[in-house]
């Protein structure tokens, strides 16, 4: 879900119509309307309380920091023609009410950093080359990848076609007595299978791409396409 930024809440309370978009996502966000709401409050109490029409100095100094303008010498102006905001009906001191809006932004601005999510980078930890059983020719790719604590296996193999029936990715163990499925591999596509650890440790280390048919056998056809073996982590 992506949130509006705190300017443009600040803008949809000093009176500025949301888009659709925008519209839609306050009427089924209830966090983001609470903050319009807590934005429209701030504004309503600060026109009441403060109703002077020329703030003082140190607010437009304030104002021009926030902005990272810079005043050259002399007065400063009554309206700040960069900054005026949009009047709401019934609303006075807009220069205050600007100031306030800064401020509340700020507060909102660390709220919206922290509702988004972080993106993780995502290391490659190893590679093998998938091949054709008794030969060198490679077919496709599997890495093993981690994103955070999580570990992906993404098996990459476009030349590879299932003529009767789909491609399964198996994760087979070192001692060739056990295997796991992780999954049909779409044909022509790349996609990464979720793995522990553990499962890893314990020797599953053999990715396998076997052309299954549709059936009710949950098995291993015995049709290898494509075999690599990773790296003991």
């Amino acid at each position: 879900m992506i949130h509006p930024d705190p300017d443009q809440l600040a803008a949809i309370a000093l009176g500025d119509t949301p888009g659709p978009a925008t519209a839609s996502h306050l009427a089924h966000c209830a966090q983001c309307a609470q903050s319009l709401t807590e934005l429209r409050d701030i504004l309503d109490r600060t026109s009441r309380v403060l109703p002077l029409e020329q703030p003082p100095p140190h607010v437009w100094e304030g104002i021009a920091h926030h902005t990272r303008t810079s005043h050259t010498a002399g007065p400063l102006p009554v309206a700040y023609p960069a900054l005026a905001p949009r009047r709401r009906p019934g609303l006075r001191g807009t220069g205050w009410l600007l100031a306030a809006v800064i401020a509340a932004v700020s507060a909102l601005g660390g709220w919206w950093i922290g509702s988004r999510p972080t993106p993780t980078a995502t290391r490659d930890i190893s590679t093998t080359a998938l091949t054709a059983l008794g030969t060198n020719h490679q077919l496709g790719t599997a890495v093993l990848e981690q994103t955070g604590s999580s570990l992906d296996i993404r098996v990459t193999a476009p030349a590879l076609h299932a003529s009767n029936g789909y491609l399964e990715v198996w994760l087979l163990n070192t001692d060739s007595t056990r295997m796991l499925s992780l999954g049909v591999l779409p044909t022509g596509t790349s996609r990464a299978f979720p793995v522990t650890r553990e499962v890893l440790e314990r020797g599953y280390l053999i990715v396998d791409i076997s052309q299954e048919p549709f059936d009710t056998q949950p098995a291993h056809s015995g049709d290898t396409l494509a075999r690599g073996s990773l790296p003991k982590l």
